[in-house]
């Protein structure tokens, strides 16, 4: 796996470079990165462990607590479990992800959130991150906090024993694959995120990032500086609902994970790993059959994986907190559905940021929270970050409806401040969005 970088940092890749890479999840108002050492292939061995003792959830989470919080989500979408704590795989380097002496470890995660529970962690929300958390192939895992203030520090490796035939996994929720959201809205990831590489912009709801993995391929590399030939990759992908197969459901191969060019170009490849995006949410309470067929051009070697997942009912969705509405904003959307049937749909109530942008050494352009360093020779153009005020499933009447927030969130609407607001209707077809400021 080739040298992966932030805007900040460009030099030649070598094989103890580190990786680096960024999120920006306005929801959490920090940055959250990932990083990975290259080249670094550590002998790992043994099935998978015992499930760890339950924890109690909350912030300030790490080592056994945290490892135990990740392996009962592993354990949920049956992916084997980590079985040992290394904390020196964290504690080496933690917080300084871009300078920090290596631990042994083959990637590093960081994030500003420290909170783990059952079904969450600090790395919710950033797909491009989370392949490296649930890889089947890691063994060892360490979780620590470091800097102020706070951030919590992962780093994963030691390598499973290679698997003898094709074996695939699938990592659906942090709640399992009996428990899959609806939908995603991934924002402020960084260098990218996967669903950029297939045309849906960030900051657009999708379905939920379906992410996949294929070991025991013949002539399979962990890590490559040829992921296309090297890495297992998606021939096709389908979905199957009750009404049939789900419509526009896009793939992230390991050969579209790159940034930079020629001698630069590097990748973001957690080994085995690809994503599988529907482009519109799925519906509410239903099971999936999903059908991803695999080729090793390497080799030739073809293998189908399927499995099954289920979204979870509206009323699953836990509320946020909050204290009512003060604002009632009437908005009038125009017909999603054929007069006289409903449809499911998402509701998603967002709230702008400001922002500037920044492009890297790739190209890529994406914005970051707050204004530009005031060292800044250029000023840097504004931007907006939306994040998530509340979201909701909802049954969508045929032909232009109006709503109120309250008639659409209920008691889950928190009290709102002054600023700009986005409200987004999407069905499987379609997404309306209306955009409104209080004062």
């Amino acid at each position: 796996m080739a040298r992966v970088l932030d805007s900040k940092t460009r030099q030649s890749a070598a094989a103890s470079d580190l990786e680096l890479s960024a999120v920006i999840r306005p929801h959490l108002r920090q940055p959250v990165g990932c990083a990975a050492l290259a080249a670094l292939l550590l002998a790992g061995a043994g099935a998978g462990a015992r499930p760890e003792p339950a924890a109690a959830a909350g912030s300030a989470i790490q080592g056994a607590q945290a490892l135990a919080f990740l392996n009962q989500q592993r354990r949920v979408n049956g992916i084997p479990q980590l079985r040992t704590l290394k904390q020196r795989f964290s504690t080496a380097w933690c917080p300084k992800e871009d300078s920090g002496p290596s631990g042994g470890e083959s990637f590093r995660d960081w994030s500003s959130e420290t909170s783990w529970a059952t079904a969450s962690g600090p790395w919710d929300e950033a797909p491009l991150h989370q392949q490296s958390l649930y890889d089947p192939v890691y063994t060892s895992f360490g979780d620590s906090l470091g800097g102020a203030p706070l951030a919590s520090c992962a780093g994963l490796g030691d390598y499973r024993s290679p698997w003898r035939a094709p074996a695939f996994f699938a990592f659906t929720s942090t709640a399992g694959l009996n428990r899959t959201p609806v939908s995603e809205n991934v924002v402020g990831e960084l260098p990218f995120a996967p669903q950029q590489r297939v045309g849906i912009r960030q900051g657009v709801v999708t379905g939920p990032n379906l992410i996949v993995y294929a070991e025991g391929f013949s002539g399979e590399q962990e890590y490559s500086a040829n992921p296309a030939r090297t890495q297992p990759a998606i021939v096709s992908a389908s979905l199957t609902g009750p009404a049939g197969l789900v419509k526009d459901v896009r793939v992230v191969n390991p050969s579209q994970l790159g940034v930079g060019s020629g001698s630069k170009r590097s990748w973001i490849v957690a080994p085995g790993a690809a994503f599988v995006i529907p482009r519109y949410p799925l519906a509410p309470g239903t099971a999936y059959r999903a059908k991803i067929v695999w080729r090793l051009a390497a080799s030739g070697q073809r293998a189908t994986q399927t499995f099954t997942f289920r979204t979870v009912n509206a009323s699953q969705s836990p509320p946020p907190a909050g204290t009512g509405a003060t604002y009632t904003v009437t908005a009038t959307f125009p017909s999603m559905a054929p007069a006289g049937t409903t449809t499911p749909a998402t509701a998603l109530l967002e709230r702008a940021a400001a922002g500037h942008l920044v492009t890297d050494a790739s190209g890529t352009t994406s914005c970051l929270p707050g204004a530009p360093s005031s060292q800044a020779v250029v000023p840097a153009p504004a931007c907006s970050i939306w994040s998530t005020v509340v979201s909701a499933q909802i049954q969508l009447q045929g032909g232009p409806q109006t709503f109120t927030l309250e008639k659409l969130f209920g008691a889950k609407l928190p009290q709102l401040t002054a600023g700009r607001y986005r409200l987004s209707l999407a069905t499987s077809s379609d997404t309306e969005t209306v955009s409104f400021k209080l004062s």
